[in-house]
């Protein structure tokens, strides 16, 4: 009876296809091929969120970076900087681990008083970088990709200081830190 069931809505569905297709043109069905291959690149790209391979080592040094770069801002401040790392993940298509360790990209990485700046703020920080892997973290920055404190530096990078043709987009402030993302 099953069997049956299906090949009548399989024959239904094979009718409506041709239906469209006599009164819409081909534009209309390569225009739903479009809509469908776009639902299922939303569904793979959620899924790559879900599978991040970072291991529990990795995951902790993702810890420890938001903590030395957003230890003294409190945990609202460290999930911000949680999502700087999570906007550069989504928008390269790699790992918050990748991300936070990626080369000049996050002072946080490479202090010396990294582990120290950890144990001061490691609830905060572990609760920052469960929300990255989780899915559950917010978008208080609006998009933003970077994010600066401008008591240890120049206002922006070097490379837009240069001449660069991009444009730094003010997208939130808290505390010590601007968060912007660059267009």
């Amino acid at each position: 009876m099953d069997i049956i069931k299906m090949e009548i809505e399989m024959q239904e569905k094979a009718r409506d296809y041709d239906t469209i297709r006599r009164l819409y043109g081909a534009q209309a069905i390569i225009a739903l091929i479009a809509v469908i291959v776009g639902c299922v690149m939303m569904v793979i790209e959620c899924r790559a969120e879900e599978t991040w391979n970072d291991t529990e080592e990795q995951r902790r040094i993702v810890a420890e970076i938001i903590a030395a770069e957003a230890g003294g801002e409190r945990e609202y401040g460290m999930r911000l900087v949680a999502e700087v790392i999570r906007n550069r993940t989504e928008k390269r298509g790699t790992t918050p681990y990748v991300e936070a360790t990626r080369r000049k990209q996050f002072y946080g990485y490479t202090a010396k008083n990294r582990k120290i700046l950890y144990a001061m703020a490691k609830k905060g920080a572990e609760s920052a970088m469960r929300k990255i892997y989780d899915g559950t973290l917010g978008n208080e920055t609006n998009g933003a990709t970077n994010f600066e404190n401008p008591k240890f530096g120049d206002p922006g990078p070097k490379w837009i200081q240069n001449g660069s043709m991009k444009k730094l987009v003010v997208t939130k402030q808290y505390r010590n830190h601007i968060f912007y993302r660059i267009e």
